[in-house]
């Protein structure tokens, strides 16, 4: 039954993501199709504007219906894997129920004892056991006993008469307490054994852990961490989504710089421990005119003042350093905005994060 469980095992993290897949295509089919065909923004994270016309709206919405059909979805290739799916599932429950049929079997011979089976004493001689099992075996023989649970009672008469006189099922019996030998089943290195009167509950528990263990597992690994998500501009995603949401037509060098300040890139910038009190000195020497002294700057922050003021000199080694690591990654989300602005239109914005960008360079304040 080991190998049962082992293939079980394997079919179960075959067919449950699979038939999560096939589920979700048939509840949102098409979906990838029209992310493809139609996509919200670029492979750089810029925003994509469709044209409004109504023609072309129409049009577009006439590809979409076609795309998220129903028809389209179920394809050749689509119906040949879910015949194959279905074969799978079909062949899992075959499994099973054959896994079930040897529990079962196997649960016959919970507490053996063909002494009370027989009804004879341990120092019962040979001949009488045999008259014990003659007359048992009359009083449970199938075709004298109506009674369903004759024949199983039949059999385990039968299994203690072998029991006490067969040698080899003696010593079966003697070693494992079953005249057809050992019943515990592995399950795998990692698991312990099990007795017959607990191999249900496991199997039902080792059912669902892979059932919904699978799934989540597979789910979890497909979600990818979005502030670790980078664009080939070397961006993270979720900063240009940030600027595509904030930026507008009206927005001035202020609002670019508050941008860059609000980058997912800064919380990258941790602060090391005994830094706190060089960098509260700092944050109250470079706060902008007009901040209020209860709001508390981040490392980051406190670093772009400092380096758009020209106060290098002030910085420790450790705060120099990752000074120059931020540096890098400014200019890029800097660029990043200009980008983002020219391919939106906002020619007046691009220059404004364009004067951003060049007191970055210059160490110079925007």
């Amino acid at each position: 039954s080991t190998p049962l469980f082992f293939l079980l095992a394997v079919l179960i993290c075959l067919v449950v993501p699979w038939s999560l897949s096939i589920l979700g295509a048939l509840l949102r089919p098409g979906r990838d199709k029209v992310r493809q065909a139609f996509p919200a923004a670029t492979e750089e994270g810029l925003r994509v504007r469709h044209c409004q016309t109504q023609a072309m709206s129409a049009k577009r919405e006439a590809q979409i219906r076609h795309l998220t059909s129903r028809r389209e979805t179920c394809s050749r290739g689509f119906a040949f894997r879910t015949l194959v799916l279905g074969g799978l599932w079909i062949w899992l429950i075959y499994i099973a129920v054959q896994l079930n049929r040897i529990l079962a079997t196997s649960s016959l011979y919970v507490d053996f004892n063909p002494y009370t089976l027989l009804e004879v004493a341990r120092s019962a001689k040979k001949s009488d056991v045999k008259k014990a099992f003659h007359k048992m075996s009359l009083k449970y023989h199938p075709d004298k006993n109506p009674d369903p649970s004759a024949a199983e009672k039949f059999i385990l008469v039968k299994k203690a008469f072998d029991a006490l006189t067969d040698p080899v099922a003696k010593k079966n019996y003697e070693m494992y307490g079953n005249p057809d030998g050992p019943t515990r089943i592995e399950l795998g290195m990692a698991l312990p054994t099990f007795n017959k009167e607990h191999q249900g509950p496991v199997l039902m528990l080792f059912l669902l852990g892979f059932i919904l263990g699978v799934p989540l597992t597979v789910l979890f690994c497909c979600m990818g961490d979005p502030d670790g998500d980078k664009l080939p501009n070397g961006i993270l995603r979720s900063t240009m989504q940030e600027v595509a949401q904030k930026l507008t037509a009206s927005s001035d060098l202020r609002a670019c710089q508050a941008l860059l300040l609000a980058a997912a890139e800064n919380v990258t910038c941790k602060v090391r421990e005994g830094e706190e009190e060089m960098l509260e000195k700092l944050s109250a020497e470079v706060r902008p005119k007009g901040m209020k002294s209860t709001q508390a700057l981040s490392k980051a922050e406190v670093l772009f003042y400092v380096h758009t003021r020209r106060l290098h000199d002030q910085l420790s080694a450790d705060l120099a350093e990752d000074l120059e690591a931020m540096l890098k990654k400014w200019r890029a989300v800097s660029m990043g905005i200009v980008e983002h602005a020219a391919a939106s239109g906002f020619a007046s914005v691009g220059l404004q994060a364009l004067e951003l960008y060049r007191g970055i360079v210059q160490a110079m304040e925007p």
